[in-house]
């Protein structure tokens, strides 16, 4: 007994007249007929692509794939619902030689075991940052830091720089514990009027001490 063979309908080459959400307009050898997408066609067509179309049984046309393109060749993949791209071995890499946009209308996250961000310039503009980690290191060349209100809450807080130059227009309050200050060399404070207070004893001890 001979096995049955299965003899494919030929599709048939049409043109998009129009695309209006999911219905598709095709001219083709019949006339006028409307299509569907199918579901493995991703490229989104567009009025004036000349197509490959395949009849069903039941006078329904499947749109398989777009062919040519007369116009510009800009392309739009389109998926119907949730899409995942993946890799099983090896990497995945997204390429071009103008420019990448993510955009979401939701959330975007990223997750990797190591994130490694290189570019000549970087903006980030967000209503409201949230960074959270065990440690921070950062190296620039120069820092500029611009805001209304900074606030700071650390265990422990050091600063080492080979120079340290702090200017308060208005008022300049530090409050502690303990203040102590140590200079190995010159140590001068320079005021229009100076108020030392002290609740018990006061003692200025010097080799020379000059007041007046």
């Amino acid at each position: 007994m001979m096995p049955e063979v299965l003899v494919a309908s030929p599709g048939l080459r049409a043109r998009v007249l129009f695309v209006s959400g999911g219905d598709i307009a095709l001219e083709g050898p019949d006339g006028l007929v409307k299509a569907r997408l199918a579901f493995s066609c991703l490229v989104r067509p567009e009025a004036g692509d000349w197509v490959l179309c395949l009849p069903s049984e039941d006078g329904e046309y499947h749109l398989l794939a777009i062919l040519e393109r007369p116009g510009p060749q800009a392309m739009t993949l389109a998926f119907p619902g949730d899409a995942t791209l993946r890799t099983e071995e090896g990497d995945l890499r997204l390429a071009s030689g103008s420019g990448i946009t993510l955009a979401a209308s939701g959330h975007l996250t990223c997750l990797a075991d190591v994130a490694v961000h290189q570019s000549r310039e970087a903006v980030l503009a967000c209503d409201e940052v949230i960074a959270e980690g065990r440690s921070l290191q950062a190296h620039f060349h120069s820092i500029s830091v611009l805001g209304r209100i900074c606030r700071t809450l650390v265990q422990h807080l050091f600063h080492q720089a080979r120079t340290y130059i702090r200017r308060t227009e208005d008022l300049d309050q530090v409050e502690g514990r303990q203040l102590l200050r140590r200079s190995k060399g010159l140590y001068s404070v320079g005021s229009e009027h100076t108020v030392l207070l002290s609740a018990k004893d006061t003692r200025i001890d010097g080799e020379r001490i000059h007041m007046g």
